[in-house]
């Protein structure tokens, strides 16, 4: 059950940071067809806080599994 758990945050973690990479690349395309500058902006700032949420994630599952590693 615990491997199970580890696969499935390892998977959540790749799926944030991997669609925020998408989204990012998205609005860069986009970027280059004449979208508004405040649009894309705001794009990539989602996409900054979508990886950030990835990684925040990631080291909350971690910690947790250090702890109950140590007990």
């Amino acid at each position: 059950m615990g491997s199970l758990l580890v696969k499935v945050k390892e998977y959540l973690l790749f799926f944030l940071v991997f669609l925020g990479l998408i989204y990012l690349f998205d609005e860069l395309w986009n970027w280059f067809y004449g979208d508004s500058l405040i649009r894309n902006a705001f794009a990539v700032t989602i996409t900054i806080i979508l990886i950030d949420v990835g990684k925040i994630v990631c080291q909350g599952f971690r910690k947790k599994e250090d702890s109950a590693d140590h007990h």
